[in-house]
């Protein structure tokens, strides 16, 4: 009969539990920055649309439905992609300067 061997806990920053994480940055990422860079390509599309003279219910119906397009493909490189620091560049970069692409586009219609 052999001696229980007694084994300390594996720490937090283990390989194992790094995995876990991982997970859970991909699948944040796949989510907020999917549905920020989602809302950027459809506020900028809107009002590229309506500058266009489009009036804004077509256009925002037409974006509304290529939004289902656009996110579920970043939603699934999201967990696809080799780096996570990648995607969340990409979809984070992209939703704010699409999002001040559109402000700025926003205003000189306005202004």
């Amino acid at each position: 009969m052999t001696a229980p061997s007694l084994q300390a806990p594996a720490p937090p920053n283990a390989p194992g539990r790094r995995k876990e994480h991982t997970a859970l940055h991909r699948l944040a990422a796949a989510l907020f920055g999917g549905y920020a860079f989602t809302w950027g390509f459809t506020t900028l599309g809107v009002t590229g649309l309506v500058a266009l003279g489009i009036d804004f219910h077509e256009a925002e119906t037409a974006l509304l439905l290529l939004a289902f397009l656009v996110f579920l493909p970043l939603f699934l490189w999201a967990f696809a992609a080799p780096s996570l620091a990648r995607v969340w560049a990409l979809l984070g970069g992209g939703a704010v300067l699409m999002s001040a692409a559109a402000l700025g586009l926003q205003q000189v219609l306005l202004g």
